[in-house]
């Protein structure tokens, strides 16, 4: 069969973060039949986006802006190819810094004629299998920074 579970668990489990300050968790992968990949490892990105109209015309603007952008081993492959994730329960702990100069989260909503405009932060983890393969299995969480 295959990965019967992948989750990402915070260990600030309301999920709300300042700059500069460690984010850290566990990977927990419960697979039932052994798997061969190349590696385990977290993507974490922030990044905003922002659209509004112009009001004394037609005219629209939109931007966005990356302030996060890391891909964070969990668990790599140590100069082999590959290596197998054997068949269990596994948990893989993480930590990292975010950056010190990070804006906060937030979502507005879209207002009709005006635009709309987000702050979002995630971390992802994602089971790299052999490169003629897209990525294997994902999951993906959001976080909030302040």
């Amino acid at each position: 069969m295959g990965i019967e579970s992948l989750t990402i668990e915070l260990d600030n489990p309301v999920g709300i973060y300042f700059p500069g300050e460690e984010v850290s968790g566990v990977v927990h992968i419960s697979n039932v039949s052994s798997k061969i990949l190349k590696g385990i490892y977290l993507e974490c990105q922030g990044y905003a986006k922002f659209c509004f109209n112009e009001l004394s015309s037609e005219t629209y603007y939109s931007a966005e802006e990356t302030y996060l952008d890391l891909k964070i081993p969990v668990i790599t492959n140590e100069g082999r190819e590959t290596f197998e994730l054997v068949s269990g329960v596994h948990q893989f702990p993480f930590a990292f810094a975010l950056p010190k100069k990070i804006p906060s989260s937030f979502q507005t909503e879209m207002l009709e004629k005006f635009g709309y405009g987000h702050v979002k932060y995630s971390i992802k983890v994602v089971l790299k299998r052999s490169s003629r393969q897209a990525n294997g299995e994902t999951c993906y969480i959001p976080f909030t920074g302040f």
